[in-house]
């Protein structure tokens, strides 16, 4: 008869009194095997290199910037770097040792973040999301990029270049630079070459494109009551300034506002949004007279004209 008993000692087993009865001298030892799992060394250490880039807004590479990057680790106290790019926009190669995660039993992880900051005069400051490096068992490097934009990358050629609209230049500068000061496109960004002029039913305009950072769920609201929040949560948010800043009757007749919207349905993880583009052209006179309170949101729009795809409609505030 086989008779097999066992009993768990820490991560290992052991299997005792193997014997068959009748077949073996009596009194003869019993044979023990024992089974364990070797220990992970938990003072074992990787090297995690981030390689920090910066370029301007076409890509090329960016000289000359001075870059902040912050090293953390778990166990380990912060790291804090500075550099300045060299002729290929390339920092020293930034290192930190990690140690092994003693939060995970089972798992070799060795994990480390970094955040990278880069300013340069003439240079909005750009800034990385905090980037995550998590490896099992290897040394390893990363690479970030950190994009600088000027003012004058937010205008089309024609305005950049034009000798003709050189005060409106300058007006559309100080308009960019609240805007950025100040916060106001929580939900959108001015795009790269955005502003510049337009001509609409033989009269000029101003034109601002702005890309919408919100995906919007089609199954609740379809493109009117988008286009309708658009202009609650963009175009609002832009007339102050506008009327501020560039405010130019001589210059141009009105603005022409472009938002370009997104929106898919919600419910499907891997759906490809849809792209939709508003146009919201308002006369100069009626922003003003909008921001000094002598008319409604309403009637501002009743004074201008709006374009969905290219397709005139109207809104309805209310």
């Amino acid at each position: 008869m086989l008779r097999v008993s066992n009993r768990v000692l820490g991560l290992g087993f052991v299997i005792a009194g193997i014997g068959l009865a009748g077949c073996g001298a009596p009194g003869r030892p019993v044979p023990v095997v024992s089974y364990s799992t070797p220990a992970v060394p938990q003072s074992s250490t990787v090297t995690h290199e981030y390689n920090v880039t910066a370029v301007d807004a076409e890509g090329k590479p960016l000289t000359g910037a001075d870059v902040a990057i912050k090293l953390t680790s778990k166990g380990a106290p912060d790291k804090e770097v500075k550099c300045v790019t060299d002729s290929t926009g390339r920092c020293e190669v930034t290192s930190i040792e990690v140690k092994r995660d003693p939060a995970y039993t089972y798992v070799t992880s060795y994990a480390s973040t970094a955040a990278a900051v880069a300013n340069k005069s003439g240079y909005y400051t750009a800034k990385s999301v905090e980037f995550i490096n998590d490896s099992t068992k290897k040394s390893n490097s990363r690479d970030i990029k950190l994009r600088l934009i000027q003012p004058l990358d937010y205008l089309d050629a024609n305005l950049k270049n034009s000798a003709t609209d050189k005060e409106l230049r300058g007006r559309v500068l100080r308009f960019l630079e609240v805007i950025k000061l100040q916060s106001l496109l929580n939900d959108g960004e001015v795009m790269l070459g955005g502003i510049g002029t337009s001509e609409f039913k033989g009269k000029k305009y101003l034109r601002v494109r702005v890309n919408s950072t919100t995906v919007y769920n089609s199954l609740r609201l379809d493109k009117y009551a988008i286009g309708k929040q658009l202009y609650d949560e963009t175009i609002r948010k832009l007339l102050n300034p506008l009327n501020d800043h560039i405010a130019a009757p001589k210059a141009y007749f009105g603005y022409d506002i472009v938002v370009y919207g997104y929106t898919k349905n919600l419910t499907e993880k891997y759906a490809t949004p849809t792209k939709i583009e508003y146009r919201f052209l308002l006369p100069e006179s009626a922003v003003r007279r909008y921001k000094e309170k002598d008319i409604s949101g309403q009637a501002l729009l009743d004074a201008g004209v709006q374009l969905i795809d290219d397709e005139r409609v109207e809104f309805k505030l209310q």
